[in-house]
């Protein structure tokens, strides 16, 4: 009689009652779950609608909310009186029985609250500070506002000079090095077991008397750069359309500068070489349509 472990023997399997099924075969899916909840996002993001919408988008992936129209009703529920008071016009607007009802909310919203790129560079350069924050929560908030328009280095130094002097000075050389990875976690570090001796002088390096580990001709210098950098940047696509336009103009008359032969310089090569039996014309046509009869009476002579 076969044992089932407990003896000396080892343990036997026996096979399945039903042949068609082995005992390799995988396990049976389960079934989805279905969430069966409200909507959980905060509140609108004035300062971040993108990321807004990024959040309620990955609660509509949850809860498999898949109609436009649904779509459509929870922004309205969930963004809040303010925000549709403010939009109340734009709101009013789409009928009812409008296709894409969310995409163009969406669209209309972040229009309205994405802050514009020198919005941002002002912002970056005069309106952040590490009052109530880890250096990490502050470097990812400027990096945010910095993204695609100042170089990573840049960040790197403005962040820095935010920082307390217990701080900047044990990060001068992760700094130095352009190492944000190794600055940033070694200043979460230093913060969270120096926080409270540190947070008199925090708040005096938000002001603009404090002392700063770098020098304030510098950073002006560098917010200079920044700024006409960006305002470049946003110039750009403006100027290469005017470019293009006058190299298109500049090359615009090559065609009627050909040269002219005849007598009076206003026939082409074709007919002043070929005459009647011409079978082309420059562009513009030269005047061979004025001495035509007269080619023609003068080879009837002939």
């Amino acid at each position: 009689m076969p044992l089932t472990g407990n003896g000396s023997q080892p343990p036997t399997f026996t096979e399945p009652r039903n042949s068609q099924q082995s005992v390799f075969s995988p396990a049976p899916a389960v079934p989805q779950r279905s969430y069966n909840r409200p909507i959980k996002v905060p509140d609108f993001f004035t300062y971040d609608p993108t990321l807004w919408f990024k959040l309620l988008e990955s609660e509509f992936s949850l809860l498999s909310i898949t109609d436009d129209n649904l779509k459509f009703c929870s922004v309205i529920t969930n963004a809040g009186a303010n925000i549709c008071k403010s939009s109340s016009a734009f709101l009013k607007s789409i009928p009812d029985a409008e296709l894409e009802k969310y995409s163009k909310l969406k669209q209309h919203l972040i229009s309205k609250y994405s802050q514009t790129v020198h919005q941002k560079m002002n912002q970056l350069l005069t309106g952040v500070s590490l009052e109530g924050k880890k250096p990490s929560d502050l470097y990812n908030e400027m990096s945010s506002l910095a993204q695609g328009h100042v170089p990573v280095e840049t960040v790197l130094l403005l962040w820095y000079r935010h920082l307390p002097t217990e701080l900047v000075m044990v990060l001068d050389e992760a700094v130095t090095s352009a190492n944000a990875p190794q600055a940033i976690a070694k200043a979460d570090r230093l913060f969270e077991h120096m926080k409270h001796k540190l947070t008199p002088q925090v708040c005096a390096v938000a002001s603009p008397n404090s002392s700063q580990a770098v020098d304030d001709a510098l950073v002006n210098k560098i917010s200079e750069i920044v700024i006409s950098a960006v305002s470049s940047k946003l110039e750009l696509n403006s100027t290469r359309g005017r470019s293009r336009e006058r190299q298109e103009k500049s090359q615009s008359p090559r065609s009627s500068s050909k040269p002219r032969f005849g007598e009076n310089k206003d026939l082409c090569w074709y007919h002043h070489k070929y005459k009647e039996k011409a079978r082309d014309c420059s562009t513009p046509p030269c005047a061979w349509p004025q001495y035509k009869k007269f080619y023609a009476k003068e080879s009837t002579l002939n």
